[in-house]
């Protein structure tokens, strides 16, 4: 078996976050230099895979400012495991309704 524990995967872009992760990271690879749009073109010209791939070796939105969609978090991850407790730190989702950087992280 491929996995030892359950695992649950869930879908980033309007599930997880209420945000599209390639429109952030255009708008983040952007902001840096607006003159790179070519590069976007370029990529996209080779393909959605290749545009994607080329776009996340050069920018990665961060977990912490992302819009997580609380209920989602609190309801489908297990309080106990390692990604819980990250996702849950950078997005102030704690269990029981306790305030996540104060006392959670």
């Amino acid at each position: 078996m491929l996995y030892e524990k359950n695992v649950l995967f869930v879908d980033l872009d309007g599930t997880l976050v209420s945000t599209d992760a390639l429109l952030e990271s255009i708008l983040i690879f952007l902001k840096a230099n607006p003159l790179l749009i070519i590069f976007l073109f370029m990529w996209l010209l080779k393909g959605k895979a290749y545009f994607k791939d080329q776009l996340a070796q050069r920018v990665m939105p961060n977990p912490a400012t992302l819009p997580y969609h609380r209920n989602v978090l609190e309801v489908y991850t297990p309080s106990n495991s390692i990604w819980t407790h990250s996702v849950r730190c950078q997005s102030n989702v704690a269990p029981n309704g306790l305030d996540a950087k104060r006392n959670f992280c």
